[in-house]
């Protein structure tokens, strides 16, 4: 997952791409937009200690986001530390939400409306399935 766009961290945090993926872009002259196989991904993220821990959180879909907004709406009132921001739904686990705006992130939980802010991704943490 790079958050920022995989641009961002090749021009300003120095990330290397393996050379696989580089001389594989370079050979494919058309755009492909079917599901992308991420394993390998993944794998090369890990062995360089560079994978942020997204068990138990997955990517809500639009029913999923409406549901979350509803409870949202209940939750965050004048004093909430989201009172008046338009956040990004990103991810959904166990009765919470991740939410975005900017670089800027919070995990709500939304029974209760307690939030988490986080200072960036490497902060999130796996949502335990009870």
């Amino acid at each position: 997952m790079w958050p920022e766009g995989l641009a961002h961290y090749v021009e300003h945090h120095d990330v290397q791409l393996p050379e696989w993926f580089v001389s594989g872009v370079a050979a494919v002259p058309v755009v492909r937009r079917d599901r992308v196989d991420d394993t390998r991904w993944i794998a090369w993220a890990k062995a360089r200690g560079a994978v942020v821990a997204l068990d138990g959180w997955e990517v809500p879909g639009l029913r999923a986001q409406q549901t979350i907004a509803r409870a949202l709406e209940r939750r965050v009132k004048p004093g909430h530390p989201l009172w008046g921001q338009s956040p990004e739904i990103v991810l959904a686990g166990q009765g919470a939400a991740v939410l975005r705006r900017g670089s800027a992130l919070a995990v709500v939980e939304l029974a209760t409306g307690d939030t988490r802010l986080l200072a960036g991704w490497d902060e999130l943490e796996p949502r335990r399935v009870s």
